[in-house]
């Protein structure tokens, strides 16, 4: 049976030693949600996706290991301030966001936006990746690769990742 987006981000995640994440709850991620409580991660709720990077990026620091900040599409775009600020201080931050469907991709879907264009100004990488493949490249968690990754359809396959590093 082929994994779904959510359980390859959810083995990512735990093979970095990874517990927290810092949220906005919405649709495009519940899934995601679903899948990392099953396996005891813990969720922050910021209220605000900015907020959410940006506790993040101090928790990164702090345990030096990346951070994890996690929302639905429309947040990316209040997001772009937080991934600046951690590009600029070489944050260990990876940032997930939620997604339209990606058969619907490009086809005007409901809160569709270009978020792989909107990372890749204040990120090192934004890519996307399709039909349930394990995201790769994996960004470090030595604190050295920060990353900006956007959830495409996690509850069913094909699912996408797309992952964008923010540091050098």
């Amino acid at each position: 049976m082929k994994k779904s987006g959510s359980e390859y981000i959810a083995e990512f995640l735990e093979s970095k030693n990874i517990d927290t994440v810092f949220t906005v709850a919405g649709d495009h991620i519940l899934h995601l949600m679903d899948v990392l409580s099953n396996r005891g991660f813990r969720f922050i709720d910021t209220r605000h996706e900015q907020a959410a990077v940006d506790m993040a990026n101090a928790w990164g620091r702090i345990k030096n290991t990346p951070g994890i900040s996690m929302f639905t599409t429309p947040g990316h775009a209040n997001a772009i301030p937080g991934l600046t600020l951690a590009h600029q201080q070489l944050s260990p931050v990876i940032n997930i966001s939620g997604c339209a469907d990606s058969k619907f991709l490009g086809m005007g879907a409901p809160q569709e936006i270009d978020q792989i264009g909107m990372a890749a100004p204040v990120t090192k990488k934004s890519s996307i990746i399709l039909n349930g493949n394990p995201p790769s490249p994996s960004p470090n968690s030595n604190g050295s690769n920060p990353a900006d990754v956007n959830v495409v359809n996690t509850n069913s396959n094909p699912a996408a990742v797309s992952v964008a590093t923010t540091a050098t």
